[in-house]
Formats: C-alpha cells, sequence, structure tokens
C-alpha cells in the first residue's frame, strides 16, 4: 500500500498523511495538498469549518447570539456550486463573507455574481470591521436578512432558590 504525502506548495516541505481531513503546515501556515491534487470541495469545506480564522469564529459567536430569538439557521462554510460561502443564512438566502487578505477583487465579484445569479443575496465585511465591532456587523447582518419570526419559547425563565447563581435558562430549538 502506497503511503499519501501531503506537500505544502509554499515552502514544498512534505509531511505523512496521518489520516486527518487537512494538515497545516507548521512552517509557513499555508494548507498542505494530498499528492499534489487539489483536495475535494467537501472536504475542504469540511476542514474550512473545523478551522475557522479569528474574525469568523468572532462574527459566528455574535450571529449566533443575534439570531437566537428567531427561526433562523446559520451555516458555516456551505458549499453554493464550485464556490464555498463563509456564512449562509437560510430563510432569506443570504451570504456573509468576511474578507482576509486573501481575497482577490476579480474572483469575489465572479463568485457574487454567480451566486447572485442563484438568488443568494451577498453581504460583505472586512476582517478589520469584524475584529473592530463584531457586534455591529452581527446587528447589520440582522437588519438586511428577510423578517424573521421569532420564536414562541425562545427564553424560557425558571425559578432559582435566592443566592443561586443562575436566574434563567436558555431554551433553543
Amino acid at each position: 500500500m502506497r503511503q499519501r504525502v501531503l506537500r505544502c506548495e509554499k515552502c514544498k516541505r512534505n509531511y505523512q498523511d496521518r489520516g486527518r481531513k487537512l494538515q497545516l503546515c507548521f512552517r509557513c501556515n499555508e494548507f498542505a495538498k494530498r499528492d499534489g491534487k487539489r483536495m475535494p470541495l467537501k472536504e475542504f469545506a469540511y476542514s474550512l469549518r473545523r478551522l475557522p480564522t479569528r474574525c469568523e469564529a468572532l462574527l459566528h459567536n455574535e450571529l449566533l447570539i443575534a439570531f437566537a430569538p428567531y427561526r433562523a439557521t446559520i451555516h458555516t462554510q456551505h458549499i453554493i456550486g464550485p464556490y464555498i460561502a463563509d456564512f449562509l443564512i437560510s430563510p432569506g438566502a443570504l451570504v456573509v463573507e468576511v474578507d482576509g487578505p486573501t481575497h482577490i477583487a476579480e474572483k469575489d465579484r465572479r463568485r457574487d455574481t454567480y451566486m447572485h445569479n442563484l438568488g443568494y443575496r451577498i453581504a460583505r465585511y472586512t476582517n478589520q470591521q469584524v475584529r473592530l465591532d463584531a457586534r455591529a456587523v452581527a446587528q447589520k447582518i440582522l437588519a438586511l436578512s428577510e423578517p424573521l419570526q421569532p420564536k414562541e419559547d425562545a427564553i424560557k425563565v425558571t425559578t432559582c432558590p435566592p443566592g443561586s447563581a443562575i436566574k434563567a435558562k436558555h431554551y433553543y430549538r
């Protein structure tokens, strides 16, 4: 049986494949490729979900808080055709992209046109906007999404004995 080899394209360093979905090069922080081939899109989206950037993780937490009282689902690293969207908010087909230093304007324009033709709306924010005020960005995204139905039982308040640290329990479906 032939051993699979991962190779970083930037520094040309080889890694032994240890059965992980994705190997990060320790020298240059680039993703290593399997046997010189591009990783399949589904597998790459899965690996991006497992290793989000700092800004994507920050915005994801704020989106979960902002959309908690509504019947909305937030998909991370969702595959749309040949592209992977950072976030997809499902009831309104709103795609949210967090642009880092690796985003190229021409490729982003083609991707936006493709998604727009499929009926998606696109909102783009830079890493700097998310880093400075992620809560404000999440509120802008909430305002951009279509009118959402509130959950009837989003928050159930339970009484606790005096002096207890927990005053309310939050239940989300």
